[in-house]
């Protein structure tokens, strides 16, 4: 009897859930998964080597590199080349949805002919993965002849550097777990930093609106405990600024939407960027 009632209770719950409009996991295709980008165990994931058609209107190709970078400019080299430009950020900064030669990247290696901008924006990227490339393409070249580094900043970087619940949520890549992407926690000490992570499904997420209601709970939970989104990624671009700068190299932050609280809040990385 206790089955019975207990089956008919979770039976009512799931239909009235329904009727005020919650659902079940729907499975969709992964936002990064195995098409135009790769994992890879420090950043989460990679620019996949090849051409490839956006999934936006126009069908864009889009063409990157065997170093994971967005294909450029027409050859590897420019004859009067004296320098280098790492371009970091998301996918504002890597031009998704549009051709290789549409991407400002592109239209700065048209108009300086001396320097070579190599456009290294990742789609899904905030600031901490920008970060951690930097470290990397710093540590692998000559920092010598890179004068400039630039960082494309939108807003949503500060909601993607503390993995919140909604942006992993959106991460799904199998159907059975969510990527979390490297991301920072604010401790007592200071910052705490995470590698990528993954989060499997909950069984019958996908069947059942009140698991699903209970798994987007658990989630919440357990990536509750992020801080505040603003100090984080103001520490963050503190600690680009000083590792660009410690290498004798310039630092650009180039803001790619432009809300005024953005203006306000980022004055003092401003300053601390001249």
């Amino acid at each position: 009897m206790i089955v019975f009632y207990a089956a008919i209770v979770l039976a009512l719950t799931e239909a009235g859930l329904r009727v005020l409009g919650f659902t079940p996991r729907r499975l969709a295709s992964s936002r990064f998964g195995p098409t135009s980008y790769m994992p890879d165990a420090k950043l989460g994931w990679v620019n996949r080597e090849g051409t490839y058609l956006s999934s936006e209107a126009g069908k864009a190709s889009m063409t990157f590199l065997d170093d994971h970078s967005r294909r450029s400019w027409i050859e590897p080299a420019k004859a009067a080349q004296r320098g280098e430009v790492l371009v970091v950020g998301c996918s504002f900064t890597e031009g998704y949805g549009v051709a290789d030669e549409d991407t400002f990247s592109y239209v700065l290696n048209q108009r300086y002919p001396h320097y070579m901008f190599h456009n290294f924006g990742t789609g899904g990227y905030g600031t901490y993965q920008s970060l951690l490339r930097i470290e990397q393409n710093l540590s692998q070249l000559n920092t010598n002849d890179i004068p400039l580094v630039i960082y494309g900043f939108i807003d949503l970087h500060l909601q993607r550097n503390v993995a919140v619940a909604n942006w992993v949520r959106s991460l799904a890549g199998r159907r059975t777990q969510y990527i979390v992407p490297p991301h920072v926690r604010v401790a007592k000490s200071g910052l705490e930093y995470y590698g990528p992570d993954s989060i499997s499904f909950w069984p019958f997420e996908s069947r059942s609106a009140l698991v699903a209601l209970l798994a987007n709970a658990h989630l919440e939970l357990r990536l509750r405990n992020h801080g505040s989104q603003l100090p984080t990624t103001t520490e963050l671009i503190e600690q680009m600024n000083k590792l660009v700068l410690a290498q004798r190299t310039r630092f650009l932050i180039v803001l790619l939407n432009r809300p005024p609280w953005v203006f306000f809040h980022f004055s003092r990385i401003k300053r601390l960027a001249m």
